[in-house]
């Protein structure tokens, strides 16, 4: 093509004729498509990452302007699969114009479509686990009507969907019949799924918990003979930290059918206890103390509601006196408000002048507390009360005896 054709050429005529030359130098069977294919790839191969990151911004142009930190985030994680995925789809555009022998034609047909398929969904599990990630922002917000569970159901679920289908297409390449293969395999099946009916116990019960919601991670739970906070609702199991720190594992199909005691949900904690008097102490003496221990635990900004002091049973061990009164529902400041209360308590027993009744246990035996006398071992006569035929050997003691 000379140069007065190119001038005399407007710019789209002259890409139309750029366009059928390309095209029928392809179509030659010399090595110069091959040549040009693997030119071009090996290009988008070394700028991959260029092409990735020209690509995602203009694709997140008008996201990255409501909210650009998460934007830039999710772009980050996107670049490295997209841009595996650009070079895949570059692949698979160049390989009709390679030409290669039949039986590798087919076979690298199916690598660039399985490197395709998994590249892409590769993409697609990035776009899950953000979306998973802005859920869990979400919930935590303070005005978030989310549950936790959910939102880690949700997560998984997704994941797990987006892995079975890439699986599925992936093996749609290379199985010619899947369908009827899934189908041959109902039978099996059918016997996995009774050999596996705790495992579905288990998942249906983490979807009636999810859907009840009768705990949430980082509750404190008591069921049986277990009590501790649940770190993780799983598919199968949940996991519950103990108070020594010990990890208890409880397959769903337990939980779901045990009755559960949600600490973190109640309102108040009880403090509930009995002061044991003497027995003289005057009927005046205990109604004054009664009245100004009512008066400080009404005072008490921390108790909530009216407490309760009351002379509950009259007894020969002493007079007992019932104290009911309510804090917060966090551990560590009812224990605070407990021990406060329990000194100023020590002091208006002194200053009424009361005292607590001392219990005492049975009288032990001394002579129980003895050990049993050893059995006098046989008395050995000494050598000055000895005879000589004490003393002496048998042969001797003869002789003497003789004598």
């Amino acid at each position: 093509m000379s140069l007065d054709i190119i001038a005399a050429t407007s710019f789209p005529e002259l890409l139309l004729r750029i366009g059928e030359a390309l095209k029928k130098v392809m179509q030659t069977d010399s090595l110069i498509p091959l040549g040009i294919c693997l030119l071009v790839l090996l290009a988008v191969i070394f700028l991959r990452r260029k092409l990735a990151s020209a690509l995602l911004k203009l694709l997140l142009h008008h996201q990255r302007r409501r909210h650009a930190r998460q934007t830039e985030a999710a772009q980050h994680k996107l670049q490295q699969p997209f841009s595996w995925w650009l070079t895949a789809l570059t692949l698979r555009l160049l390989l009709p114009f390679m030409k290669f022998p039949s039986p590798a034609d087919a076979m690298l047909s199916k690598l660039a479509q399985s490197w395709f398929f998994l590249t892409l969904f590769w993409v697609l599990y990035v776009l899950a686990d953000q979306f998973c990630h802005q859920l869990n922002e979400i919930q935590k917000r303070p005005d978030n009507r989310l549950d936790k569970n959910a939102v880690n159901y949700i997560s998984i679920l997704l994941r797990t969907l987006v892995v079975v289908i890439a699986v599925l297409n992936v093996l749609g390449i290379w199985v010619a019949n899947l369908y009827g293969l899934l189908t041959g395999l109902g039978i099996g099946g059918l016997v996995l799924a009774l050999a596996a009916q705790d495992s579905a116990a288990n998942l249906f019960a983490s979807l009636s918990i999810m859907l009840d919601a009768p705990f949430a991670v980082g509750d404190w739970i008591e069921f049986a003979d277990y009590s501790g906070s649940v770190e993780k609702v799983g598919l199968r199991s949940t996991r519950i930290r103990s108070g020594d720190q010990s990890a208890i594992c409880v397959p769903n199909s337990t939980l779901g059918n045990a009755v559960i005691i949600n600490g973190s949900k109640r309102r108040n904690r009880v403090v509930d206890f009995s002061l044991q008097l003497r027995c003289d102490s005057k009927p005046e003496q205990i109604r004054q103390f009664t009245a100004a221990l009512t008066k400080l635990l009404t005072a008490e900004p921390e108790i909530t509601g009216t407490p309760l002091v009351a002379l509950e049973t009259l007894d020969i061990s002493g007079l007992s006196l019932k104290v009911r009164y309510l804090t917060s529902a966090d551990f560590n400041q009812m224990e605070s408000v407990r021990e406060r209360i329990n000194y100023q308590l020590l002091g208006l027993l002194s200053a009424y002048g009361l005292s607590l009744a001392a219990t005492t246990g049975a009288a032990l035996d001394p002579g129980k507390l003895l050990p049993t006398a050893a059995a006098a071992p046989a008395a050995v006569p000494s050598q000055q009360n000895a005879s000589p035929a004490t003393l002496a050997s048998p042969q001797e003691a003869s002789r003497l005896q003789e004598n």
